[in-house]
Order: C-alpha cells, then structure tokens, then sequence
C-alpha cells in the first residue's frame, strides 16, 4: 500500500477514499507528516473521492436499492442493521456511518433505498465526508509524528516495554471482550 501511495499520490488517496479507504487515508497522512504529500491536498483529495463514492451509492440504492437487496443476501442482512440505526439515529446516522466499520459501503446505499430525499443526503453527506477527511488524515498525520519519537525512543521501549507494554495488552484485551458482548447481533 505504500509503494501504491508513494507511485500514484493524491490519485491513490482518491480512489483509496472511494472505499473504506482509512488505512489508505492514514497512510496518506502520514506520508504528508514526512514531507512526500501534501496534508491539504490529501484531505481534498479524500474528501471529493468520499463524497462522490457516496453520493453515487445513495443513487444506485435509490434507483436499485430494493432489488439488489433481494440479490445479494450478505447485502439484504446487512441493510436490516443499517435501516434500524437509520430509523433511530437518522440525521446522527447519515453523519456518522463512514465511521462505523463493515457498513460504511453498505450504508448510503441503504439509506438511498430508504426514499430518503437527495436533498437531505447530500446537506448531511457533504459536511461528514469533510469531517471524515479531516479526521482520518490527521489521525495519519499525528501517529507519524507518534512513530518517529517512537523509533527515535526504542533503546528506552526495549528496556522498559515489557513494564508498559503487558498493561496496555490486557486493557486492549478486556476492551475488546467487552466490544463483542456489547455489540454482538
């Protein structure tokens, strides 16, 4: 993925973005803290591949939403997720979805079988892909910052990471123990 940035750029973080495109984007961020891309052009970038990916998935659902779904199974199950957060969080949803990992590319599809109006889609999708964009190439951006103090600090993490590092491995652990009871189907 790195050569694949470093060879095609800002294109590369355009069509990385088109699809649940955060590794990408992360990598283009951090790409962008050591100098080879720029941060502003990467969230452009980001931005309008998002948000053109999403707009065009709204549409097809919108115009085919009822018949692919009763095409592709895995598609259909996923769209009952989707439509219960949909009908509860509805506004809060739209802007938060490309958030939420394994639906990202299901949701606008989704949402446009939903017969949601355009309108209401594009006022909400336009304001989170820019958010999203910004937040994903930052967080990038930072843990570049993160893994050069980190490879400049090494001799110290060796001699001391057994100390920090067993701690940090149970709470990673009992998080995500509490994740899959919570949030299981």
């Amino acid at each position: 993925m790195e050569s694949f940035i470093q060879k095609y750029g800002y294109f590369a973080v355009f069509l990385g973005s088109t699809i649940e495109g955060e590794l990408i984007l992360m990598t283009a961020g951090y790409f962008a803290y050591m100098g080879v891309l720029d941060l502003s052009w990467v969230i452009v970038f980001a931005f309008l591949g998002t948000l053109i990916a999403d707009q065009g998935c709204f549409f097809i659902g919108r115009y085919y939403g009822p018949r692919l779904l009763e095409r592709f199974p895995k598609l259909k199950k996923k769209s009952e997720k989707v439509f219960r957060l949909l009908h509860a969080y509805k506004n809060l949803f739209i802007m938060t979805f490309r958030f939420v990992y394994g639906i990202r590319i299901a949701s606008p599809l989704i949402i446009g079988a939903s017969q949601l109006s355009p309108k209401r889609f594009t006022v909400l999708n336009f304001p989170a892909a820019l958010i999203w964009a910004i937040v994903i190439a930052w967080i990038g951006y930072f843990f570049g910052g993160t893994f050069e103090v980190i490879l400049e600090n090494m001799h110290r993490i060796q001699r001391y990471g057994l100390f920090v590092g067993a701690p940090i491995a149970v709470c990673v652990w009992a998080v995500y123990k509490v994740y899959l009871k919570h949030y299981r189907d």
